[in-house]
């Protein structure tokens, strides 16, 4: 037996000097060097005679000791083994080489590396390497993917492989409901919910393939994300309001009898996104080529029941409070066809960013209707907008919203479009109905 065994044998044999010698470890692992002190406190009796006797003080009387690498070291040399390094002491009595906590660190950098370079360089994806790199370097939407590994790195490579799996199947040329999809992918239609790691997985690299649109945590952001790789989260209860509007289907160009029957009956229709995701062309059915989108279901009711007789309800639109994925997809349509699109919505920091969104979404059809700084002083209520919501202002990008944003930044009050009813009816009789009575609508001559 070698004296570097024989001094680290005596020392596991000495029970008063296990925890000295334990701390002495953790020490060098912090520090990354031999150097420091440790403090022992609540010393046992056989730690303070096995100390004494070592360091040639008396410890009897104290119930705790601060000691440095140096003074043991010191002991050491005074003593057999003297020969004995410390450091090899300690590797000797820790049974594996001395690792400070930067070597921990870099090694355990190293192994992660090597699970998801293993992982996305075997996945025959076109994306592969831009998600590893994301991944390799941290980036936003990957933090739960290095939690996941941290936690439980076995489960998360069974449900990256089944979202790698999911993943190399899209985009869909024909949507799908999600549920269905993942019952095919993986025979459980559940394995997607973002309820289920298996799900939050998916959607984190759904997140990362689309370069962080569709956010995570809003619904309605995430539902456009999953359709934007044909997959249908709620194609029933996701729906929009509309009136004066016409549908044709695309191929043959037929219109579709319940749109139809809804215009000549006057019948306000909820669209589900079912619907919406069909192959159609929609535009107004007048011959006014605009709509009026209005955001509080309250006003779009108001304004139908100021045109209860006209022979026709103006082309309307009612997102409910709300731009869900049905509501875009209508406004698409209609952009599409060429449609001039009036949006109207309140003046707080949802409205406003419902407003933004819009306008960058079609900046060539989309026109901001009475939201300016001028209607903001006339509907402006008493309620105050909290720091939190306010700090939505700051995303917004449309000039034409300068104006609005900054009042409202300032005085901190949100505004309804409600106090706006007489100018949004005014607005649509002269831009529809003076449209409709030039066009020699006898039928129109009456109204307003």
């Amino acid at each position: 037996m070698t004296l570097r065994k024989e001094a680290a044998q005596y020392f596991k044999e000495e029970p008063g000097f296990h925890r000295l010698l334990s701390l002495l470890i953790k020490r060098y692992y912090s520090l990354g060097r031999i150097g420091g002190s440790v403090r022992l406190e609540r010393m046992t009796e056989r730690e303070k005679n096995e100390l004494s006797r070592f360091f040639n003080k008396n410890y009897r009387r104290q119930d705790q000791v601060s000691i440095t690498m140096e003074q043991f070291e010191k002991a050491l040399q005074a003593t057999r083994f003297a020969e004995v390094d410390l450091y090899e002491l300690l590797t000797e009595y820790n049974g594996a080489p001395l690792r400070t906590k930067a070597e921990v660190k870099a090694s355990q950098q190293e192994q992660r590396a090597r699970f998801f370079t293993g992982l996305f360089r075997a996945w025959k994806h076109p994306q592969a390497a831009r998600l590893l790199e994301a991944i390799l370097q941290k980036q936003e939407g990957t933090r739960r993917l290095h939690r996941c590994y941290d936690d439980n790195p076995t489960e998360l490579r069974a449900n990256l492989k089944t979202a790698m799996r999911a993943l190399q199947q899209l985009p869909l040329a024909k949507p799908m409901r999600l549920p269905l999809f993942a019952a095919s992918v993986t025979g459980n239609p559940h394995a997607f919910d973002k309820k289920f790691s298996s799900g939050k997985i998916f959607l984190d690299l759904l997140h990362l393939l689309a370069d962080g649109k569709g956010g995570k945590n809003d619904s309605e952001a995430l539902t456009e994300l999953l359709f934007s790789f044909g997959l249908l989260r709620d194609d029933l209860l996701n729906n929009v309001s509309c009136t004066g509007l016409m549908a044709f289907h695309r191929e043959s160009g037929q219109p579709i009898l319940s749109w139809q029957a809804a215009f000549h009956e006057k019948r306000v229709q909820i669209l589900p996104l079912r619907d919406l995701v069909q192959p159609l062309s929609i535009r107004p059915a007048s011959t006014a080529n605009l709509v009026f989108v209005v955001e509080n279901s309250g006003v779009f009711s108001a304004l139908l029941d100021e045109f209860a007789d006209a022979p026709h309800d103006p082309p309307m639109v009612c997102v409910n409070g709300q731009c869900k994925l049905a509501s875009l997809l209508l406004i698409d349509a209609l952009a599409q066809s060429g449609a001039t699109v009036y949006y109207s919505g309140d003046f707080d920091p949802e409205g406003l960013s419902i407003a933004d969104r819009l306008v960058q979404r079609h900046p060539q059809h989309v026109v901001l209707w009475r939201m300016g700084r001028e209607e903001y002083q006339r509907c402006r209520s008493d309620k105050t907008v909290d720091s939190r919501r306010l700090k939505q202002l700051e995303r917004l990008q449309s000039p034409s919203l300068a104006e609005a944003k900054a009042a409202l930044a300032q005085s901190k009050r949100a505004g309804y479009q409600e106090q706006l009813l007489p100018l949004l009816k005014r607005d649509i009789l002269q831009h529809f109905y003076d449209h409709q009575r030039s066009q020699g609508e006898d039928k129109y001559a009456n109204l307003g």
